[in-house]
C-alpha cells in the first residue's frame, strides 16, 4: 500500500514537469532501449559517441532551478541548486534508480551535455562534471544556460 501511495506520488510530482520539454535545460532518466516515451539522442564524451534512449519526461527543467554557476577551480564543474520542489522530484527518483548501473542525461538547448551513472540520492544540489577543457568563462556561459539571469 505504501509502495502504491510513494508511486501515485512519484507520478504526481512528475506530471507537474510534463512541459519539459520545450525547456533549454533538463534532466532525464537514461533507458536501456526505445520505448514511446523516449527519445534517441546522441552522447558525446572524450570524442566518443554513444547512441542513448532519453525519457521524454523530465525529472528537473531550466524552471526547477534555483541557481547555477561555473567553480572556479581549473577542472570544476557546474554546480546546480534546485528549489525545494525540484530537488523532491530528483531526490524521489534517484531513490528509485539502482545505484552504480542507471543513468542521467543532461541536456541543455536539445544536445546531450553530460551522462552521469547515479552513485546515490540526488538532492536540491549537485554537480556537473567533466568539461575538462573549458575554462571558467565557458563554464559559466553554460551555466548561464541553464538558469538565465532575469
Amino acid at each position: 500500500m505504501q509502495k502504491n501511495i510513494a508511486n501515485l506520488v512519484m507520478l504526481l510530482l512528475m506530471a507537474s514537469c510534463l512541459t519539459c520539454l520545450g525547456d533549454s535545460f533538463r534532466v532525464s532518466r537514461i533507458l536501456d532501449k526505445g520505448t514511446k516515451g523516449s527519445v534517441e539522442m546522441i552522447a558525446k564524451d572524450a570524442g566518443n559517441e554513444e547512441k542513448i534512449f532519453v525519457e521524454k519526461l523530465a525529472i528537473v527543467s531550466s524552471k526547477d532551478v534555483k541557481e547555477a554557476y561555473a567553480q572556479m577551480h581549473p577542472d570544476g564543474g557546474i554546480f546546480i541548486r534546485l528549489t525545494n520542489a525540484g530537488g523532491e522530484r530528483m531526490l524521489q527518483a534517484t531513490k528509485k534508480m539502482n545505484h552504480g548501473v542507471d543513468r542521467l542525461a543532461v541536456i541543455l538547448e536539445g544536445k546531450v551535455i553530460h551522462t552521469a551513472t547515479i552513485r546515490h540520492n540526488i538532492g536540491t544540489s549537485f554537480q556537473i562534471s567533466g568539461f575538462t577543457g573549458l575554462d571558467y568563462n565557458e563554464r559559466s556561459a553554460i551555466a548561464r544556460k541553464i538558469k538565465p539571469q532575469k
